[in-house]
């Protein structure tokens, strides 16, 4: 045969079309198309052998098993098989005396070539998917506590691991003091930094930017805040700010004595969790102030009960009765005492207008003390609220009622409180002291 490889090829891609599922068993990918559908599906692996170069050749095998496996599902088993058939139709077909150091070199290629392409895209689908598990594990970690310092230093180890950094450090923003302090660090000794000195956009919530530095000590970024976060021995540095809803939070840094020791794949894993990070630093803080809040309010409500016990023991101890209503006028309080004085139970009172408290008293002075206490209900805020005093009769006993109203330090009007003092006993006194000097004279 006088003619070339590629000449041959040329001139033979119709017999080799028919002859390669003869000489093949079909893989199962292929089984549901047509004579017709597979070869056109496979064509693309006989036009690499006549590319003009080994790039060309190797960019038409690449392309062809990527379309294959991204478009149509197909497993690299499947593809190998389709490259062996496609070997095994050009022996079956190529004269004795025909280019074969050519045939052999190309066909050795194209299997090379689709084999170590196919491992690639093996290695890079296991290091996708450990890198999901990685991811996976820190946001376990990240939503299975709220205990930021355990959370930090947990998650910080997991990204440390996935990524083979031998240090790392998560500075948090602390306000008071103007700068990020190292709140969970592994082999990281390095001090707070002021917020004066970190990026702007940073602050002002860049999320995406990432500072990725392979040698420090020959490449010496310009930036004074990475000489102060990094230390003599370190070589390598990824750093990049925590994020949360546009708020800057601190920083996520990690560090290597080696040079280049953070790959692409470290990176595209470290901006996948600065978001994740940030989020549950910010979780953190929303759970420290409520829980911090509840402890407040339960001291403040602790605090209220035991004044109100004391207030309740006094009023109870006390011999005058005492009876309060609030702004509205209902009643809200009715000691012991004044439930002896009035004859009737606090349950009658409670809850009530002021009116219920006033009808238990006869005519005598029972419209005075109504008048003082609308008088003191309705009077507003700028008018002086003033005590009332006089004299009612319950059940043939005399009572001295002392209307005061009740206010705030600042003026704000709570209430009236009426204090009831039984002075039968006293009245009785004076008119029997009355009828002696009478008698007498």
């Amino acid at each position: 045969m006088n003619l070339d490889f590629t000449s041959w090829l040329e001139q033979t891609r119709t017999e080799i079309e028919a002859r390669w599922p003869e000489a093949m068993e079909i893989p199962p990918a292929y089984l549901a198309l047509s004579p017709a559908e597979r070869v056109a599906r496979w064509r693309p692996l006989l036009d690499s052998l006549t590319a003009a170069s080994r790039e060309a050749r190797e960019a038409v095998i690449h392309r062809w098993a990527d379309d294959e496996m991204q478009q149509h599902h197909v497993p690299p088993t499947d593809l190998t098989a389709v490259a062996d058939g496609l070997t095994a139709a050009i022996y079956s077909l190529l004269p004795s005396d025909g280019d074969a150091r050519t045939a052999g070199a190309r066909l050795s290629a194209l299997s090379l070539t689709l084999a170590r392409h196919l491992g690639d895209v093996a290695e890079r689908l296991s290091a996708d998917k450990t890198q999901l598990e990685t991811l996976y594990e820190i946001a376990r970690e990240l939503t299975g506590s709220l205990d930021l310092d355990r959370m930090l230093h947990k998650t910080l180890a997991e990204v440390m691991a996935a990524i083979k950094a031998e240090r790392g450090a998560v500075f948090l923003v602390d306000s008071a003091a103007h700068n990020v302090v190292p709140k969970a660090a592994i082999n990281w000794d390095r001090q707070p930094l002021p917020l004066s000195v970190l990026p702007a956009a940073w602050q002002l919530g860049q999320a995406d930017a990432l500072l990725k530095v392979d040698d420090l000590s020959a490449e010496r970024p310009e930036e004074e805040w990475v000489e102060m976060l990094s230390a003599p021995d370190m070589r390598s540095l990824m750093v990049a700010p925590l994020v949360a809803n546009g708020a800057f939070m601190g920083l996520l840094a990690v560090a290597d004595p080696r040079p280049a020791a953070f790959e692409r794949s470290h990176a595209r894993l470290f901006r996948s969790i600065l978001s994740q990070i940030a989020n549950a630093i910010g979780n953190a803080e929303v759970y420290r102030l409520i829980t911090q809040q509840a402890q407040e309010l339960g001291q403040m409500l602790r605090h209220q009960q035991e004044e109100s016990t004391k207030s309740q023991a006094i009023l109870t101890s006390i011999a005058d009765g005492v009876v309060v209503n609030n702004a509205d006028g209902q009643t809200i309080l009715v000691n012991p005492a004044a439930e002896f004085i009035l004859n009737i139970p606090a349950s009658q009172l409670l809850g009530q207008d002021f009116h219920a408290l006033f009808s238990v008293f006869g005519s005598h002075g029972r419209d005075d003390a109504v008048a003082a206490m609308e008088a003191l209900l309705g009077a507003s805020d700028v008018e002086v609220r003033k005590a009332f005093q006089t004299v009612l009769e319950v059940d043939e006993r005399v009572v001295h009622a002392h209307l005061s109203p009740v206010l705030t330090p600042r003026g704000e009007f709570l209430g009236v409180v009426t204090v009831l003092r039984d002075i039968t006993k006293e009245v009785e006194a004076d008119r029997a002291k009355s009828e002696f000097v009478s008698n007498v004279s």
